[in-house]
């Protein structure tokens, strides 16, 4: 250099994480509402972007969507409401919103964009209300906005497992340059401790690549697993034998982990998806 030059430099975060997840289903209200826990590691705030579609699905060919999906942001650790939104373009950070990329495309849908402090949190989706049926399929997605060195750890959903297009159906994707480990468990039985009636008598996992649609793994019973050792010293086992569960290493993509009751069984069920160090 023989003068004062400007520099642009650009810094990738190599490091694999869990970068968003989020989970189609049906919202049938009340106990049945679409109850999404997620959690942030680390020891620095994070801010993220929590969305509920509804309307937007049809264009997908869902024919039964929520039409309009309010959505509630609460701290795990004393249930405070963090923030709650019907429609997204109330929200009073819309600017926000609107810059960071993830603003619904349809007018009744909710976003919560929010910087949080480490600790886990639940996103509940239920009926606004406003405008037609209070009930039908919605997807809520957690997605990081900033520091990807802060990450997040894990992604669960409660609600009714249906059949048909009405299974339960959560996607994640796997950010960086080299493969992450994860655990997924689908939990059934095991609800009725917490009061959960009608639970999903017998959960099944079903693991999918959503470049090309392939599945990379299935399972139903975790003690099937051929790694079921390595399952139960991970620490994420389920604790009911009928209950389903993969550890898997995958390379960085999207994924899908669809849950379905084995012979057509309905009921409420859990998935979980967990980054294993």
């Amino acid at each position: 250099m023989n003068s004062a030059k400007s520099v642009d430099a650009r810094f990738d975060y190599d490091t694999p994480r869990l970068a968003n997840l989020s989970t189609r289903m049906q919202m049938l209200g009340g106990n049945d509402a679409i109850i999404a826990g997620f959690v942030i590691g680390g020891s620095t705030p994070k801010t993220v972007a929590i969305v509920a579609s509804g309307p937007s699905l049809r264009q997908f060919g869902i024919n039964n969507a929520l039409l309009d999906p309010r959505l509630m942001l609460v701290r795990s650790s004393n249930q405070a409401m963090v923030a709650d939104n019907d429609n997204w373009s109330f929200a009073p950070n819309v600017s926000q919103i609107q810059a960071s990329g993830f603003a619904p495309t349809q007018y009744f849908e909710s976003a919560i964009l929010a910087t949080l402090d480490p600790g886990a949190y639940s996103a509940i989706v239920y009926g606004g209300g406003s405008v037609g049926a209070p009930t039908g399929v919605a997807l809520v997605g957690v997605y990081e906005v900033d520091h990807p060195e802060v990450p997040l750890i894990n992604m669960s959903t409660r609600g009714k497992v249906l059949t048909g297009n009405d299974v339960m159906i959560a996607g994640f994707v796997i950010q960086g340059e080299t493969p992450q480990t994860v655990a997924i468990v689908a939990t059934g039985p095991s609800l009725t401790q917490y009061g959960v009636t009608g639970p999903l008598a017998n959960p099944t996992l079903t693991l999918m690549r959503s470049s090309d649609q392939s599945i990379v793994a299935t399972n139903d019973d975790w003690q099937t697993a051929s790694n079921s050792a390595q399952i139960q010293s991970s620490g994420f086992a389920p604790t009911n034998p009928l209950e389903s569960a993969m550890l898997v290493t995958l390379p960085p993509g999207a994924y899908t982990a669809i849950v379905s009751g084995a012979g057509g069984g309905t009921g409420t069920a859990v998935v979980g998806v967990y980054a294993v160090p």
